[in-house]
């Protein structure tokens, strides 16, 4: 049958019986059982309702890990004991932040969101710095040609940068800053500037609670350049001189000029066919 249609019940005797649950590796049968659940987000569910009746049968970071589960629906505990894998390709953002910015392609700036389960988009990654290089050149052979883009960069700083407006109150930022941009054309190298209503760049803290988007006031865009500037804007994102710089955009993201990049990585953004 399909794992949908599995009674809880179903799933816990297809992996143990009677006397299999009385092993001294039960714990390890229980962690790899919610690891292939954890593929399928009505299957966990199942299990998580099942196992709550049996919680000190459970591996202390298991519990921990439920809990955040049940908390903060989508969370990604820091463990190999993972919740339903919904667009879990990153290694900098969580599936929250990914459904943000999602809402962003969309111009829902206000303050309804996606959930991370109605993303009306794919995110293929393209390139990963640690993985394949954090050069122009590997930039160049990975992400061009590629259609729709986001960027995302971890950076190594904290920040206090909020939007310079009145319309935001202005609050500290705390925990490592991810920032990055969206690119609705394809990277080409044309070392032009490139008009676009729908690019943005943003800036997020760890904590979720704290983000920046700047959409483009000028024709300055994109900066499909195919050296060292490429980027948004003439320098309000600079992703290989690793530069902030406000000129096209509408905020800052950052409240420095320079940043370091710890990481990179880049995601083909394709909508899903309904």
């Amino acid at each position: 049958r399909p794992l949908e249609d599995l009674d809880s019940e179903d799933v816990v005797m297809s992996f143990w019986n009677p006397v299999d649950l009385f092993r001294q590796n039960i714990r390890q049968n229980i962690v790899q059982l919610f690891n292939i659940a954890s593929y399928n987000e009505s299957l966990f569910g199942k299990l998580l309702s099942h196992f709550r009746k049996y919680k000190k049968l459970l591996p202390k970071e298991l519990r921990e890990n439920l809990k955040l589960f049940y908390i903060i629906p989508n969370s990604v505990p820091e463990s190999e004991i993972l919740p339903p894998r919904i667009l879990h390709a990153s290694k900098i953002i969580n599936p929250n932040q990914a459904a943000l910015i999602a809402s962003w392609i969309d111009h829902k700036d206000g303050s309804t969101y996606y959930l991370p389960k109605e993303i009306p988009y794919s995110f293929k990654l393209l390139l990963r710095g640690s993985r394949d290089g954090f050069s122009v050149e590997d930039f160049r052979k990975r992400c061009f040609n590629q259609g729709a883009t986001v960027i995302i960069i971890k950076t190594k700083m904290q920040s206090t940068a909020t939007p310079s407006t009145s319309s935001f109150q202005r609050q500290t930022r705390t925990g490592q800053i991810i920032i990055g941009g969206y690119n609705p054309e394809s990277w080409l190298g044309t070392n032009k500037f490139v008009s676009s209503t729908e690019s943005f760049i943003f800036s997020l803290c760890s904590d979720t609670k704290t983000q920046i988007v700047s959409r483009a006031t000028t024709c300055r865009a994109i900066s499909d350049d195919n050296d060292l500037n490429i980027g948004f804007g003439c320098g309000d994102l600079s992703i290989f001189k690793k530069s902030c710089r406000k000129n096209d955009y509408m905020y800052e993201i950052l409240d420095r000029t320079e940043f370091t990049m710890n990481e990179i990585e880049v995601f083909q953004v394709v909508k899903k066919e309904d």
